[in-house]
């Protein structure tokens, strides 16, 4: 496994002979973000953030260089491709690379793969539960996945259903942006068990799926051409969205207690200071908002609009 402790050797690396897949390795990311931004930055500043690459005690076919295995950088390199393509003199100035040294084995390297590209949160996230299905195969149990990443047990359990029980019509769906994740979600629950065996139940998904879709379709074709969807939350999405975040068992403790923070400010519970410089509360050695009552709640949303009204009175 990696060690997250330790600085990495940097060695200078021949671009041409780092690979992108490996016997074994698979990049994580399969949907490839949008590289215009990174590609102008590399283009009028150059490389600045060296990528991974797992070096292999191993000779290539010509004898004279061990095998590089790209684990963090695939956009980067991406983009000084593209550039050494339509810029003259590129493909001097990008021969060599300034790479960041793994030297472990196929478990660690497919860990810090999938963990970089989790911590950027732009990993599509059907892409994100095949890695985690893939990690599942190599360490053996939840525990030992989440350890490696450092997620809990029941973030890997909802990755592990996608991957195991959706589908491929609803991964298609997800990884193109056709659904959403929590629809995914809810696809991948309908399953069937045959002595303790848990298959997915392949007509139910299909006609749920089908539903999704039409109704998506339908909502398009109401919108018209011309009309864009709305670029706004409503004020039930906020109280759909606390709900969800109250109730969710596999979000890491200081990421709920920021989103809570940010849907209190909305209904006027949380000042401005609390957000810029929030003070967590603790409870059960974890710093957690607190769950409001359903009555507490509901007063709080009430009471909003005459609080932003003494507020503006006393502005």
């Amino acid at each position: 496994m990696p060690d997250m402790m330790k600085q990495w050797p940097v060695e200078s690396v021949r671009r041409s002979s780092i690979l992108r897949e490996f016997d074994g390795f698979v990049n994580s990311r399969q949907v490839q973000r949008d590289l215009t931004q990174m590609k102008q930055t590399i283009e009028e500043a150059g490389l600045k953030v060296p990528p991974i690459v797992w070096k292999i005690d191993e000779e290539r076919d010509d004898g004279d260089e061990p095998t590089y295995v790209l684990i963090d950088g695939a956009g980067r390199l991406t983009c000084i491709d593209a550039i050494v393509e339509e810029v003259e003199g590129a493909e001097a100035t990008f021969e060599f690379l300034q790479c960041s040294i793994y030297t472990g084995d196929l478990d660690g390297a497919l860990v810090e793969n999938l963990r970089a590209n989790v911590d950027r949160e732009s990993l599509n996230p059907m892409d994100e539960a095949d890695a985690v299905g893939r990690l599942m195969d190599r360490l053996g149990t939840q525990e030992r996945v989440g350890l490696a990443l450092g997620h809990v047990q029941g973030w890997v359990s909802t990755r592990l259903s996608l991957s195991r029980q959706l589908i491929q019509e609803g991964k298609d769906a997800l990884r193109v942006g056709a659904i959403m994740l929590e629809q995914a979600k809810r696809l991948a629950s309908c399953v069937t068990k045959v002595k303790n065996v848990v298959r997915p139940n392949v007509e139910k998904q299909q006609e749920l799926l089908e539903r999704m879709l039409a109704k998506k379709e339908a909502a398009e074709r109401e919108r018209g051409p011309g009309k864009k969807p709305r670029t706004i939350r409503s004020k039930d999405d906020l109280i759909a969205l606390r709900k969800r975040l109250l109730e969710s068992e596999d979000m890491d403790a200081a990421h709920q207690v920021s989103a809570l923070t940010i849907v209190g400010w909305y209904f006027m519970e949380v000042s401005d200071e609390e957000v810029v410089h929030p003070q967590p509360r603790v409870i059960g050695g974890q710093a957690a908002m607190p769950d409001p009552e359903p009555e507490q709640s509901a007063q709080a949303e009430d009471d909003a609009p005459k609080k932003r009204r003494r507020i503006k009175q006393q502005a």
